[in-house]
């Protein structure tokens, strides 16, 4: 199946297919007795946990013939660009792949000798299931013929109204930067993004964009999971479809999918961004705002304990999908500390997605400023890793008209937050009680005067920190780095009046605090910054290469990921509007 491109930008990206192939036997390479690999195999024997069980035989994407009477349906086998899963070719294999899995199933149970409850197929882009197994039964199971790896479910966490500007992509939604090709701004794309769902009723995914008046169409007619067909409460031509992984629905619960998906693929929007303690509005759109896209829903803060929590399982059950689907590009902001990509069931998926025509672009991880940080799936050579570094908006704050104390005060101290101002009023340290890393509430009437407390970094969250302050009576809260290089500013918003400033300048705060008494300051307020000198900085959170398994410069690239300003919602039911 032959694609029209209508993309932004083009990566060419070279992906190694090896074929599974007979040896002398004659016997397929994965019908051969394994031993195949455990990886996090629960300690106790008798544990039971899900695990994803990695067939050897190649999945849909990946098949190049090698089964008498079943031709290729691997695109590069064919010369094609894309998978097309209709094909005659495609149907007979997936019928095949049907038996081959009843079979090994079917083995799998006669070992074990009782049942198993399957929880996903993969077929697309990886050939597997998921089930529930005990460690000992891993470690048989990985043993057994047809088995090529057995893998104990993990979890990965998911990890702008000047961005696209500051990338350019406006002289291509216009024509002016594409070499004579008509500005499409993503028309006719579908971007697959697989994430915590999306917020179904925000205006950024709209049929008609709220602001260009963009009447979106849907180049594939159908719409796709729970919008086929057409449910008009959730979907429309812009919102072509959605799935869930978690048994949650598909809305968005943990806050992030929404995100990603309106900074990808988003409406252009006039937004008015609403913080604890002031707003900002300006417009906000994707980098391809005419673009189409479908959710897969794979995280939930809903269904695991862990906030936002992305099970494996269901991580590949997305990417499986989208496979099935065909879209055009898949974002994956999601990740994990790294792996073998050669082994991986994750990377092997997407290895799957890659063969199928499809490009993947994944977050380089949030585990920087390390060297050889880069995380899971993004150290797959056959993805696209993408840093995150800064455009030319910086939401500037400051402590300002510092006074008091028994040595000079300092100067105005640069910072950022995402605050109004506040002051003048006591300023005083944690540490002086007790917690100096504001890890836990401070007892109400801890201040009694509004009090600007210092918080030092590390440990729990930067706005954990500041409600902290506050359950003790802070009226403003200045977060201070804990370490001389690594850790950049952030514009949180905070629930009181906050700036966020560097390790230098939280040395020489804490200091002036630790002399003399009567001590007072202001925050100064947001102020929004726009200077070309702003951008290009990679973001200290952002992880680095070179990546050390497998041996490769990583991340590709970069692209802007701090204080990225896009759509989200919140899921509190006396709100239940678009933000």
């Amino acid at each position: 199946m032959k694609r029209k491109f209508a993309v932004l930008i083009l990566i060419a990206l070279i992906a190694m297919l090896v074929p599974a192939s007979a040896g002398a036997s004659g016997v397929p390479a994965w019908l051969r007795p394994g031993p195949g690999s455990v990886v996090n195999a629960a300690l106790i024997g008798d544990e039971a946990d899900v695990y994803v069980v990695v067939f050897q035989a190649p999945a849909l994407a990946t098949y190049q013939g090698e089964v008498p009477g079943l031709a290729a349906t691997n695109p590069e086998a064919l010369g094609e660009v894309m998978l097309d899963p209709a094909s005659e070719a495609s149907q007979a294999y997936l019928a095949y792949m049907a038996e081959y899995q009843d079979a090994r199933l079917a083995a799998i149970e006669a070992a074990l000798g009782r049942s198993l409850e399957v929880s996903f197929r993969y077929r697309a882009a990886l050939n597997g299931v998921s089930v529930t197994l005990t460690g000992d039964e891993a470690a048989l199971v990985a043993a057994l013929p047809g088995v090529a790896h057995v893998e104990r479910r993990s979890f990965l966490e998911p990890l702008t109204e000047r961005g696209p500007a500051w990338i350019e992509a406006d002289q291509v939604w216009d024509g002016s930067a594409t070499g004579g090709l008509p500005g499409t701004q993503g028309e006719g794309i579908v971007v697959g993004i697989i994430d915590t769902g999306v917020n179904t009723d925000h205006p950024s995914f709209a049929d008609i964009g709220p602001v260009d008046g963009h009447d979106h169409e849907n180049p594939r007619v159908v719409h796709y999971g729970l919008c086929a067909p057409q449910n008009p409460l959730l979907c429309n031509d812009k919102l072509i479809g959605l799935y869930d992984f978690t048994g949650t629905g598909p809305e968005d619960d943990v806050l992030h999918g929404s995100h990603v998906a309106s900074t990808v693929a988003g409406n252009v929007v006039d937004a008015t961004f609403l913080a604890p303690t002031t707003s900002y509005s300006g417009l906000i759109s994707g980098v391809a705002p005419h673009a189409n896209i479908i959710s897969y829903k794979v995280c939930s803060s809903l269904a695991y304990p862990q906030l936002g929590a992305c099970p494996i399982d269901a991580l590949i059950a997305g990417i499986d999908q989208a496979t099935i689907d065909i879209v055009d590009v898949i974002n994956f902001s999601i990740g994990g500390p790294g792996t073998e990509p050669w082994t991986d069931p994750l990377a092997q998926a997407f290895f799957g997605a890659r063969a199928a025509g499809i490009f993947v672009a994944t977050s380089a991880g949030n585990l920087g400023p390390g060297p050889g940080t880069v995380g899971r799936p993004a150290n797959a050579p056959w993805i696209t890793s993408v840093a995150a570094s800064t455009h030319d908006r910086y939401l500037a704050n400051a402590l300002v008209g510092m006074s008091g104390g028994g040595s000079p005060a300092p100067a105005d101290i640069a910072g950022k937050g995402f605050t109004a101002g506040y002051g003048p009023a006591p300023i005083v340290h944690a540490g002086d009680y007790g917690d100096a890393l504001c890890l836990a509430p401070f007892a109400a009437g801890t201040w009694a005067n509004g009090e600007i407390v210092v918080c030092d970094r590390g440990i729990n969250g930067r706005a954990e920190k500041a409600a902290n302050a506050a359950a003790g009576g802070a009226g403003g809260y200045v977060l201070a780095n804990d370490e001389p290089s690594g850790n950049g500013l952030v514009s949180d918003s905070y629930v009181i009046p906050g700036v966020h400033v560097t390790y230098a300048d939280g040395l020489v705060l804490k200091a002036w605090l630790a002399s003399g008494s009567g001590h007072t300051a202001s925050i100064a307020g947001v102020t929004a910054d726009i200077s070309s000198e702003h951008g290009d900085v990679m973001a200290s959170f952002s992880s680095r290469g070179p990546n050390a398994a497998p041996d490769l410069l990583k991340p590709d690239v970069t692209a802007p990921g701090v204080d990225i300003l896009a759509a989200f919602h919140t899921p509190d039911p006396a709100n239940p509007g678009p933000d």
